[in-house]
């Protein structure tokens, strides 16, 4: 995500193309209206009722999976956490806030962006990390945790679909972080709009 004077312009692309080639083509768009909370969408799949990837109208959260070593096998599933997040939470900084380890079995990445500011979240089952947009208005995000703390839990190798005919580096760590210094190089070449 970039900073384009005030505002913040985000990317997230939900393809899961590696796991099923149809996956993609039924993307769907669901739009919340809860009784108690703000209105919100998602894009997911049908019959999903969590949210990988949400947006209400003061902030945005996007869901990445980050694997460790070790796994624990209790734990609520990702996109009810990350509903849980977008539908009982009306400010980025009190989602930030409320984002607790012991929540989630396996490592994550979440990314929140409101419309001025944004927070990437770090997180296993024992710890958490907050990161925050750079000075020059950066923040990047893959598979892969850049805080060093985290850095010591976290998986070589990512788990890989049965049938893919996806290169083995795209699941790998040392590949999660080419993408982000693919990633940061393209970003930082020129200056970013909404339209690069």
């Amino acid at each position: 995500m970039a900073k384009e004077n005030t505002e913040i312009i985000w990317g997230r692309n939900l393809d899961y193309w590696f796991f099923s080639k149809e996956l993609p083509s039924f993307n769907t768009l669901f739009v919340y209206r809860p009784n108690n909370s703000p209105p919100f969408i998602s894009l997911g799949w049908p019959g999903n009722i969590g949210a990988f990837t949400a947006i209400s109208k003061n902030f945005g959260i996007a869901l990445l999976t980050s694997p460790l070593k070790t796994k624990k096998w209790k734990g609520v599933p990702d996109e009810v956490f990350t509903r849980q997040i977008i539908q009982e939470n009306k400010t980025l900084e009190e989602a930030t806030e409320t984002i607790m380890p012991g929540f989630l079995p396996l490592g994550r990445n979440l990314t929140l962006v409101s419309p001025h500011t944004a927070n990437f979240v770090e997180l296993t089952p024992s710890k958490k990390a907050v990161r925050s947009l750079s000075q020059q208005g950066y923040l990047f995000v893959t598979n892969h945790f850049q805080t060093k703390d985290l850095q010591e839990e976290q998986a070589h190798n990512f788990p890989r679909p049965r049938k893919t005919s996806i290169p083995n580096e795209f699941f790998t760590l040392e590949g999660s972080k080419v993408r982000e210094k693919k990633l940061r190089n393209l970003c930082l070449a020129k200056p970013l709009d909404v339209e690069r």
